[in-house]
């Protein structure tokens, strides 16, 4: 059985990686999510790494913008074996793009299917 965590070893945290990745990062959008992800060009090989965020201008409380983050956690978590282990150094942001709170069943769809399109395309 395979554990579906999502733990502190699997964050992106540094402003380093971050800046890089919204500098020179590629795009995937499904509405009402975007990805922007790179391989980082390390020599180390690591896991995986994601971060999720939503613009606090289209969401001025902080109460809804924690909702969308831990949706779009959740929907990250339950369908993150489509991505496949082989891929090292992987840095990825999910960004939540709709003008409305939508339904996690809608977030987890689109996660999902930029999940798919992600390995499909580029990996």
């Amino acid at each position: 059985m395979k554990k579906f965590s999502l733990g502190r070893h699997s964050k992106l945290k540094s402003e380093k990686s971050i800046s890089l990745l919204f500098q020179s990062g590629k795009t995937l959008s499904v509405y009402p999510v975007r990805l922007l992800f790179i391989i980082s060009p390390d020599k180390l090989p690591k896991s995986s790494l994601v971060g999720f965020t939503v613009p606090k201008r289209s969401y001025k409380r902080a109460v809804d913008r924690n909702l969308l983050k831990r949706r779009m956690r959740e929907a990250y978590r339950k369908n993150q074996e489509l991505l496949p282990e082989i891929i090292p150094n992987l840095e990825m942001m999910f960004i939540y793009t709709g003008s409305e709170i939508m339904d996690f069943a809608i977030i987890e769809r689109s996660v999902s299917k930029i999940l798919t399109i992600l390995t499909e395309k580029y990996i």
